[in-house]
This record gives structure tokens, sequence and C-alpha cells, in this order.
């Protein structure tokens, strides 16, 4: 009987780890996209305040 619980137990374990890991990938490229968007825009608004200076 205790076999069997630590196996559900540590199959548990097993299986909330992954669905963290998961969430933890899927927010790191959620980062980096947030990341690399802001990057993006904020080379656009330079672009236009050089143009504007012109």
């Amino acid at each position: 009987m205790a076999d069997n619980y630590l196996e559900r137990r540590y199959e548990q374990y097993q299986a909330e780890k992954a669905d963290w890991e998961r969430s933890m990938k899927y927010a790191a490229l959620l980062r980096k996209k947030r990341l690399l968007d802001a990057q993006a825009k904020k080379e656009d608004n330079q672009g236009k305040d050089t143009n504007d200076k012109k």
C-alpha cells in the first residue's frame, strides 16, 4: 500500500513539475517577444525623430 501511494505521489509531482516547466518556457517566450517588440518600437521612434529634424 505504501509503495502504491509513493508511486502515485511521485507521478503527481512529475505532472505538476512538467506543467510548471511548460508555463515557465511559455512565459520566457512571451518576455522575449515583448522585449523584441519594445526594441523595434523604440528603433522606429528614433528613426522618425531623426527624419523630423532634417
